[in-house]
């Protein structure tokens, strides 16, 4: 799983996105993306998804927000699917 650690942003990345995690170690991230999953019922990796996709956003890099909003698509229909069964 990819995280917005794995792409370094610089500070002033991090000033422009939703949740910032600057001064944040990779665990403690982690955990709020557990958090964030339980509390919203999604997953993990949803949440790290939504990230790379602000992050992105912040970069203005095409591609890579557009990767990361399929992947978002994609696990949102898994997500809602799992919680419609519930």
């Amino acid at each position: 799983m990819e995280t917005i650690f794995d792409f370094s942003p610089n500070k002033e990345e991090w000033s422009f996105m939703e949740k910032n995690y600057s001064g944040s170690t990779f665990e403690e991230y982690k955990d709020d993306l557990k958090r964030r999953a339980d509390h919203f019922k999604s997953s993990v990796e949803y949440e790290a998804a939504i990230d790379l996709q602000d992050l992105f956003k912040v970069r203005n890099d095409r591609l890579n927000f557009e990767k990361y909003s399929k992947i978002l698509q994609f696990n949102f229909a898994e997500i809602t699917n799992r919680i419609f069964n519930e």
